[in-house]
């Protein structure tokens, strides 16, 4: 069962995230959430890119609401985004 938070709280949470990767360096020890694994320590690479303001937004409420870190569900996006098309080559 997940926790819910606010959306200040989720804000403060990503904050502590960004300062303590600004301390290390660009690769972290983090637990990864995604599709196919459930809690597994693994090397985390720093990716950089735009989101429209609206998608941000939406991504923020959603991590807030489900009481997640917005990297976690793009991460899980991502995943099976990447997956389903390797699925569709696959078959083509």
């Amino acid at each position: 069962m997940s926790k819910k938070v606010s959306l200040i709280d989720a804000t403060r949470k990503r904050e502590e995230f960004v300062r303590a990767g600004e301390s290390g360096g660009t690769e972290h020890q983090l637990p990864v959430h995604t599709a196919t694994q459930n809690s597994v320590d693994t090397v985390i690479k720093k990716a950089t890119f735009n989101l429209t303001a609206a998608l941000h937004q939406r991504l923020k409420i959603a991590a807030a609401v489900n009481g997640r870190e917005m990297v976690e569900l793009v991460s899980e996006a991502l995943e099976e985004h990447l997956n389903r098309l390797e699925d569709r080559s696959k078959h083509s």
